[in-house]
C-alpha cells in the first residue's frame, strides 16, 4: 500500500515539534559559540600574546590594541575577543595552579581579576553550580574588597551564597515562539557576519512581514 503524500498532524503535535526544534537550534547556537570562543581564545593566547600571562593580566588598556585591530578587520566584536582571550588565560593560570575548572566562558571571564590562589580555588569549586549572574556579583564584591586593601582571608571566612532559584517562565505555544526565536537567531547570525545595508533592510522586512502574518493567524 503506497504511503500517503501528506500526513495530518494535530495542532498540539505541531506545536510540540516547533518547540523541540527551537530548543535544539538554541542549544546548537550556544554550543557553537562556546566552541568558537574556546578555539579563538586559545589561538589568541598562543599566537598573538605568546602565552604571556603577566602581559595579559597587566592592567594596561594600551595592550588591547591588537584585539581592536583584529576586531576591526573581522566580524567579531572587541567584547567577544576580549572575553574569549580572558577565558583562555584564566584556564591556563588555573591549570598552572593545579586547579581543575570546568566552567563556561562567562564564568571564567568573571574570575579574571581574582589573583589569590585560595580565593580562586574556592570560587571555582562554588561557581560550577550557580548562575553566571550570581558568580559575577560575588566576584564584583570580592574585587572591591581586595582593591581596597582587604585581606583575602576575610572573604574565605564568609559562607558562599547558595544558588538562587531560577524564575519559572510561562510556557508559550509553538506559534508564540516562532517570531522571538527567529529574531534571536537572526540577530545572532547578523552579529557574526558583515551585512550590506540592502541585505539588512531585506531581512528586517521579511521579519516584519512574518510577524504580521502570525499575528493575523493568532486572532
Amino acid at each position: 500500500m503506497p504511503r500517503p503524500l501528506h500526513v495530518f498532524r494535530e495542532p498540539d503535535d505541531i506545536d510540540a515539534r516547533i518547540e523541540r526544534a527551537c530548543r535544539f537550534i538554541e542549544k546548537a547556537v550556544d554550543s557553537h559559540e562556546r566552541r568558537l570562543g574556546v578555539e579563538v581564545g586559545e589561538y589568541l593566547f598562543v599566537h598573538v600574546y605568546d602565552r604571556d600571562l603577566k602581559y595579559i593580566f597587566r592592567n594596561d588598556p594600551r595592550k588591547d590594541r591588537s584585539l581592536r585591530d583584529i576586531s576591526a578587520a573581522t566580524s567579531v566584536s572587541l567584547k567577544s575577543l576580549s572575553r574569549w582571550l580572558k577565558a583562555a588565560a584564566v584556564r591556563r593560570r588555573l591549570a598552572l595552579l593545579g586547579i581543575d575548572a570546568n566552567l563556561g566562558l562567562q564564568k571564567l571571564e568573571a574570575i579574571y581579576k581574582i589573583e589569590d590562589v585560595n580565593a580562586l580555588r574556592a570560587l571555582v569549586e562554588w561557581a560550577g553550580g550557580v548562575p553566571t549572574a550570581q558568580v559575577k556579583e560575588l566576584v564584583r564584591r570580592w574585587t572591591e574588597h581586595l582593591d581596597q586593601g582587604g585581606d583575602p582571608a576575610d572573604l574565605l571566612g564568609e559562607p558562599l551564597p547558595l544558588p538562587k532559584p531560577k524564575p519559572r517562565k510561562r510556557t508559550r505555544t509553538g506559534e508564540e515562539l516562532i517570531v522571538p526565536r527567529l529574531l534571536t537567531l537572526m540577530l545572532e547570525w547578523a552579529r557574526k557576519h558583515r551585512l550590506s545595508p540592502r541585505l539588512r533592510e531585506r531581512l528586517l522586512g521579511d521579519l516584519v512581514a512574518l510577524r504580521r502574518r502570525i499575528g493575523r493567524r493568532a486572532r
